[in-house]
């Protein structure tokens, strides 16, 4: 159901544009690298969590898939990494669950930690046509914005607490890096010899 959920919204996009403000389906091809610079080094892939972008908010603000080693066969929850470090959190038990806050106007206000409905989300030219396709896609009365997050943040780990111990643990990387004993000359090229 990812897979459609994800097929979706890029669909929508394709036919419509934009179909909200604070939401833009979006793809990288480097994205491991974006990573490395949001947590600071490239660190965060070594215990096994990889992540796939969907989207991005306003401000630079990451929507992706969490893909962790204990989730198994289970659907990746949605989960957010504010440009600024704000509002992380699992928002959304799965890409479905994200199309079903999204028809119904909700973004993720990163400062607020919670989804908000935007009166102007409503009016723009291509919601309308979102919506109602969103509604035959679910196929299901919409839950609360809330019950998405609840839902969502109950069956899967903290992501916030993982987000923190991933960014000490980057930081640490870092000061290693750092610490060497003065023979070697440090490149601040962003690149990483690989282990």
């Amino acid at each position: 159901m990812t897979t459609d959920a994800l097929e979706f919204l890029r669909r929508q996009d394709a036919e419509h544009g934009p179909f909200q403000i604070e939401f833009r389906v979006r793809t990288e091809v480097d994205w491991p690298v974006t990573l490395d610079y949001w947590f600071g080094a490239p660190a965060w892939r070594d215990g096994g969590h990889t992540f796939d972008l969907v989207g991005v908010d306003a401000t630079g603000g990451l929507y992706c898939l969490w893909r962790y080693p204990e989730l198994g066969d289970r659907a990746p929850p949605v989960v957010f990494l504010g440009s600024e470090g704000e509002g992380i959190a699992v928002i959304a038990g799965d890409a479905t669950s994200l199309v079903e806050a999204l028809a119904q106007g909700y973004w993720w206000f990163a400062s607020l930690g919670r989804f908000v409905r935007d009166e102007e989300n409503l009016r723009q030219p291509a919601f309308d046509a979102f919506r109602e396709q969103a509604a035959a896609f679910l196929a299901r009365p919409l839950r609360s914005p809330e019950s998405i997050v609840e839902a969502g943040q109950a069956q899967h780990p903290n992501f916030a607490a993982f987000v923190a111990r991933t960014l000490e643990l980057c930081a640490s990387a870092n000061a290693g890096d750092a610490g060497g004993d003065g023979d070697e000359e440090q490149s601040n090229d962003g690149e990483d010899d690989e282990e």
